[in-house]
C-alpha cells in the first residue's frame, strides 16, 4: 500500500468549482438524480443542501457513483474501454501513476465513488481565517489489481466588496484578486454595511477507485 501525503496546494485553483457551488448553494437547490451527457458513462448522483432560514450561506453535499465493466485495454496506449450497465461505453486514458495498470483485464469490474461536501458561511467581524489546501492519497499495493482513494480538504475567503440591494446580489473579491457576482437566497437580508465581511468556502472531497474480477 502507498500512502502520499501530498503537499498543500494554492487554493486559489479551487475558484472556478467554489463559484459554481456558491451559485448552487446560495439558491438551495435539492436534486436527486442520474445524469449522462453524449458519450459519457451514466453515473447516479444526489445533492442534497441544508440551510437555516434567514442566515446566509449553508452546507451542500454531493455524491456520485459509477459502476462499469472492462470490454478494451490497450497496455502500449494505455487506454481502457468501460461499459456501464446501460451498455454505454467509453475510452479513457490511463496516466503512468496507475502502477497496476497492466493488472487490469477484460470483464474486470469498476467501481467509482466520489463524495463532496461544502460548507459556506459568513466569517464573524474579526475572526481568523486559515486558507488552504491539502490532500491525502493511498494506492493499492503493486502487483494486485487497482484501487485508490483520495481525501482532500480546502479553504478560501472572498470579501464582500459590494451590495446590490435591488437585485439582490453580492460581489465577492478572492485573494487572487478575482471578482464573481452571485445571487443571494431571498430570506438572506442584505446591507450596505455588510461590505467588507468575509465569506468562507470550505470544500471537502474523497473518491474512491476499486477494480475487482467478476
Amino acid at each position: 500500500m502507498r500512502i502520499t501525503l501530498m503537499k498543500p496546494v494554492n487554493q486559489y485553483g479551487l475558484q472556478a468549482v467554489v463559484c459554481a457551488l456558491l451559485l448552487g448553494l446560495l439558491t438551495a437547490c435539492d436534486a436527486k438524480q442520474e445524469e449522462k451527457e453524449d458519450g459519457s458513462l451514466t453515473m447516479n448522483v444526489s445533492e442534497t443542501s441544508v440551510r437555516v432560514e434567514g442566515v446566509p450561506g449553508g452546507s451542500t453535499t454531493m455524491t456520485a457513483k459509477l459502476s462499469a465493466t472492462v470490454t478494451a485495454i490497450d497496455y502500449e496506449q494505455r487506454t481502457v474501454t468501460l461499459e456501464d450497465r446501460e451498455g454505454h461505453q467509453k475510452t479513457v486514458s490511463i496516466g503512468p501513476e496507475a502502477v497496476n495498470f497492466e493488472q487490469v483485464e477484460v470483464g474486470d469490474h469498476v467501481e467509482i465513488s466520489y463524495k463532496q461536501e461544502t460548507v459556506i458561511y459568513l466569517n464573524p467581524i474579526d475572526a481568523p481565517t486559515a486558507d488552504g489546501a491539502a490532500a491525502v492519497a493511498i494506492d493499492a499495493p503493486e502487483g494486485s489489481k487497482p484501487a485508490s482513494s483520495m481525501t482532500a480538504v480546502a479553504e478560501v475567503t472572498a470579501v464582500v466588496t459590494a451590495v446590490d440591494l435591488e437585485k439582490h446580489t453580492v460581489t465577492l473579491q478572492f485573494p487572487d484578486g478575482e471578482v464573481q457576482t452571485v445571487p443571494v437566497r431571498k430570506d438572506v437580508e442584505l446591507r450596505e454595511d455588510q461590505v467588507g465581511r468575509e465569506v468562507v468556502i470550505q470544500v471537502s472531497t474523497a473518491m474512491a477507485i476499486s477494480v475487482t474480477k467478476l
